[in-house]
């Protein structure tokens, strides 16, 4: 009697669970199938109406069918992949596959899938997330994402070209600044020599004296000689812009003197650092030759200089800037450093970034150090290291190979 009254109580908790378990089938939101394996292939024992709305096939329709008789599988390789996964009896899970609707409609669906023997038979349990709309989302992020990035690679380039134009400026600026003096110089000793000759005509005129010829030798002699020595100096000047304008359009490879294309670095910029109360202090033994690209040197120079003299002094009068260099083995070693407000130490990780900068709109673009860790990476195959501290300035230290010759650090 007792054990029959333990078996009515275990069949009603039985049925009430059967119950639960049919009511959760039938109301989840989640499309579900409940099949048995015949051999490699399984056969559908039931659907939940999520199944039937998704899907537009009526549970009745193929109930004892598999996939393969009424196929809701868009590719039967993919089929034959999770049937080949679910068979082994390890589960599947998020099974990514196209499949088909009954009016012919592709979704892409995510299957997972669990495998129980119950009462004898192998049962299979697969359920379908509708993943179509996530999915197409994804593609149109990535294809944004696609989009945004060549827009920024496009300004990217402008903002370069705008760079180079600007370099442009400075360069015309200093060949008009530079040869200025010395073109104005020969031309003032041309015009007092033009008025001594009309002085010694009207002195012919009148009767030349052996005075007034010493006196016009001499001082034509000491005119001419003002003339020479500025021409000469014009001459050289534009000597050396046309090699800077020649390696700054080209990646030539030459040998060439790191003092030499400092100094002409900061000839280009003189007409900025003249208006400026900061100094630069070079510190190049004379004999030190390198084999690089010059031109790129000069811009990589001229940018951290003019890096410096923007962002290091905001909170100072006037100050310091170094350039200094080393041997350090068979490379050269290019310090430029200075003594102004230096960079905090979650900017410094910023710093080579294209776009960061913290002067926006005041003259800053946020390329002048990423330009210059490119060149001295890329053109000089060369490395750059940046040490600083707030309120101990910052030092840049360029390692440059092609050294030619020893100078002996001090």
């Amino acid at each position: 009697m007792l054990a029959m009254v333990v078996m009515e109580r275990n069949e009603r908790r039985l049925k009430s669970s059967q119950t639960r378990l049919q009511a959760i089938f039938a109301t989840s939101p989640t499309p579900l199938l409940v099949g048995y394996w015949q051999g490699s292939d399984y056969a559908t024992d039931q659907v939940n109406p999520a199944w039937e709305r998704q899907f537009q096939i009526p549970a009745a329709k193929i109930a004892g069918l598999s996939g393969r008789d009424f196929s809701w599988w868009v590719s039967a390789q993919d089929r034959a992949r999770f049937l080949e996964q679910a068979h082994r009896g390890e589960g599947v899970s998020q099974f990514m596959v196209w499949l088909r609707r009954m009016d012919g409609s592709h979704f892409l669906g995510s299957i997972s899938c669990h495998t129980e023997q119950v009462r004898g038979r192998q049962m299979i349990v697969m359920a379908y997330d509708d993943v179509t709309l996530s999915y197409r989302m994804q593609q149109q992020l990535q294809e944004l994402n696609r989009t945004l990035e060549e827009r920024v690679a496009r300004a990217a380039d402008e903002l370069i070209q705008s760079e180079k134009l600007a370099a442009l400026g400075q360069l015309v600026a200093g060949v008009a600044h530079e040869l200025s003096t010395p073109i104005g110089n020969a031309l003032l000793a041309a015009s007092t020599l033009e008025a001594e000759i009309r002085q010694l005509e009207q002195a012919h005129s009148q009767g030349l004296r052996r005075s007034d010829l010493e006196q016009f030798l001499q001082e034509g002699s000491m005119n001419a000689s003002v003339m020479q020595r500025n021409l000469e100096r014009a001459v050289s000047l534009i000597g050396s812009f046309r090699q800077v304008a020649v390696d700054r359009t080209t990646s030539q490879v030459r040998k060439c003197s790191l003092r030499q294309v400092t100094d002409e670095a900061l000839l280009l910029i003189q007409p900025l650092l003249k208006g400026s109360p900061h100094r630069v202090q070079v510190e190049i033994p004379e004999d030190l030759q390198l084999v690089t690209c010059p031109g790129s040197l000069t811009q990589i120079l001229i940018n951290l200089v003019q890096n410096a003299l923007l962002h290091a002094f905001t909170e100072r009068q006037s100050g310091l800037i170094r350039i200094q260099a080393y041997s350090l083995n068979q490379e050269c070693l290019l310090v430029v450093s200075d003594d102004g407000c230096g960079i905090s130490a979650d900017m410094q990780q910023r710093v080579f970034e294209p776009f960061f900068t913290t002067r926006m709109g005041q003259g800053g673009s946020g390329l002048g150090l990423h330009l210059v860790h490119n060149l001295v990476t890329g053109v000089l195959e060369g490395r750059i290291r940046l040490v600083s501290e707030p309120g101990q300035g910052c030092r840049f230290e360029l390692t440059i190979p092609g050294l030619q010759q020893d100078v002996i650090r001090p």
